[in-house]
């Protein structure tokens, strides 16, 4: 009898099913899925995203534009849940319209809205920590972000970032941990005492 990996066995289960194209993140719970995956490469495309969401929407997309089924996987997403892309919509307000946009927003994003608030706010200061090799979120997709904003010098000073040598979940690495905690700390520290 052949051993097969559980990876193995659910890209044979997807290919008996006809899917011939994923959308996905690689992550800790999938090794064995991408391993599998990158061997069935001619049964089976698969297309990194940037985030969660993304898979959705390119799974969604794929399947109005080609009919055919648009799959996604993620690390921690159980398997019922790959058979049903689902868009955002339950949780997500989508009449929500961000500062200066007359109209509601196709995609779910609330750059501008810290934006807004950060300009109300001068005092209102962010913090993002992230892992260097996290597929999920890039830190780069943060810097350019923020970068984005519309901030002036002044409140872009209020923007730390810190990066460690992690992935995707960085607060569960006990290397990172306290690291991460110690910066936070003299975040909280280096806070302005409120006046009055």
């Amino acid at each position: 009898m052949v051993e097969r990996t559980g990876g193995q066995l659910l890209v044979d289960a997807l290919a008996h099913q006809g899917v011939r194209t994923i959308f996905g993140i690689p992550g800790v719970q999938l090794d064995n899925a991408a391993d599998a995956l990158y061997q069935a490469a001619d049964r089976i495309s698969f297309f990194c995203a940037r985030n969660e969401q993304a898979t959705t929407y390119m799974a969604d997309g794929y399947a109005r534009s080609t009919g055919l089924r648009g799959q996604r996987v993620l690390p921690g997403v159980p398997p019922a849940r790959l058979y049903r892309p689902r868009l955002p919509g339950a949780a997500w307000d989508w009449r929500h319209k961000a500062p200066g946009i007359d109209a509601p927003l196709q995609v779910p994003n609330v750059a501008l809205d810290l934006s807004a608030a950060m300009r109300r706010n001068p005092a209102l200061r962010v913090y993002i920590m992230g892992g260097v090799y996290d597929l999920a979120t890039p830190f780069a997709g943060a810097e350019f972000d923020i970068s984005h904003l519309y901030l002036g010098e002044q409140l872009r000073r209020n923007v730390q970032f810190s990066w460690y040598e992690s992935g995707h979940m960085t607060f569960v690495d006990e290397k990172v941990i306290p690291v991460m905690t110690s910066d936070l700390a003299r975040f909280y520290a280096s806070a302005p005492e409120p006046a009055g």
